[in-house]
C-alpha cells in the first residue's frame, strides 16, 4: 500500500467543467486531478477511452474513441477527437495516467451525455 500512495491517483474526472454532464450540445473537453503523497511525481503519458454504452464500456470494448498511449503532462481540456457523437447518447469514459516509473493508474469511471446536438428542435 505504502508503494501506491508513491504513484498517482486521479481523480475529479470533468467534461466541460462538470462532473458526468447530461445535454452537451459542444465538444466534449475532458480534465482530471492527480495526487501524490511521492514529491516531484507526476504524469508523463495518459490514455483516455471512451464507450458508446456502459455494456460496451464494462466489456473494454471503447467504440468511440481510444487515444491510445500519449506522452503527455496535459490533464486539461483534452480535446475528443472520436468516432462522430450521437445525439441523446451517454458515453462512458476514463483515463490511465502514467507516472515517471511509466506506471499505469487507472481513473473511476465518468460519464457524459450528448443533447440534441445538431437536430432540429420540432
Amino acid at each position: 500500500m505504502a508503494d501506491m500512495l508513491k504513484g498517482l491517483k486521479v481523480y475529479d474526472l470533468t467534461c466541460n467543467y462538470l462532473r458526468n454532464p447530461i445535454g452537451l450540445d459542444s465538444m466534449p473537453r475532458f480534465s482530471w486531478k492527480l495526487y501524490s503523497e511521492a514529491r516531484g511525481q507526476r504524469q508523463t503519458a495518459y490514455r483516455l477511452l471512451v464507450a458508446s454504452s456502459k455494456e460496451n464500456f464494462e466489456a473494454g470494448i471503447y467504440d468511440a474513441w481510444d487515444t491510445g498511449k500519449v506522452f503527455s503532462s496535459d490533464s486539461i481540456h483534452i480535446k475528443y477527437e472520436g468516432k462522430a457523437l450521437l445525439p441523446r447518447t451517454r458515453y462512458w469514459w476514463k483515463v490511465i495516467v502514467y507516472d515517471m516509473e511509466d506506471m499505469a493508474y487507472e481513473s473511476e469511471p465518468a460519464f457524459f451525455e450528448t443533447g440534441k446536438l445538431n437536430e432540429k428542435w420540432t
